[in-house]
């Protein structure tokens, strides 16, 4: 079974983005995440080919965001969603 990805740290790294770096295992050959506002439903999932590629756009400066990562690849297809990440995008 494929583990879902372990995220260490969540970083704003230009108004209105926010990257998250991750732990991955070797069976993981992309990801998909998932974001929302806090109170409000995740948006649709986004697609990234690898760990140093974790990017959410399009945020608004000063809205605190959930977001959660899943792992593709290995034997199942896919991990089981990350536990959530917290951060105030700038």
């Amino acid at each position: 079974m494929l583990n879902p990805p372990q995220i260490i740290a969540v970083e704003a790294v230009q108004s209105g983005q926010l990257r998250a770096r991750i732990t991955a295992y070797p069976n993981s050959k992309s990801f998909v995440g998932r974001i929302k506002a806090t109170r409000s439903e995740f948006g649709p999932s986004i697609s990234f080919k690898n760990s140093r590629t974790i990017i959410f756009n399009g945020l608004t400066a000063g809205v605190t965001y959930i977001l959660e990562l899943m792992a593709i690849g290995g034997s199942t297809g896919q991990s089981d969603w990350s536990e959530p990440a917290t951060k105030m995008a700038e």
